[in-house]
């Protein structure tokens, strides 16, 4: 991965996660992401990083973006539990 689309991801990630919470309806949601904004930033940059989990990132935003836009509930959940747990496996 280049640095300009390591960007382009982390990016994309940050407005589908701030799209994911606005659209949630609770008011409590954006207020603790907001709290622990750094932190999230400092992994969502490292994930970038990590055993190329750049086009892992990539390819699991656009199955949840697809299964948001599909208004396919159990798919979204679905496709946000596989990046989570990526995300953990990573951090291991």
């Amino acid at each position: 991965d280049t640095d300009e689309k390591r960007e382009y991801i982390y990016l994309t990630d940050s407005l589908l996660h701030q799209a994911i919470y606005q659209a949630s309806g609770n008011e409590i949601i954006p207020e603790i992401m907001d709290r622990y904004s750094p932190e999230i930033q400092r992994l969502q940059r490292a994930n970038m990083t990590w055993r190329d989990r750049g086009e892992g990132t990539l390819a699991e935003m656009k199955k949840i973006f697809q299964a948001l836009k599909d208004r396919n509930l159990e798919g979204a959940v679905q496709a946000m539990e596989e990046h989570i747990s990526n995300i953990k496996a990573a951090i291991k």
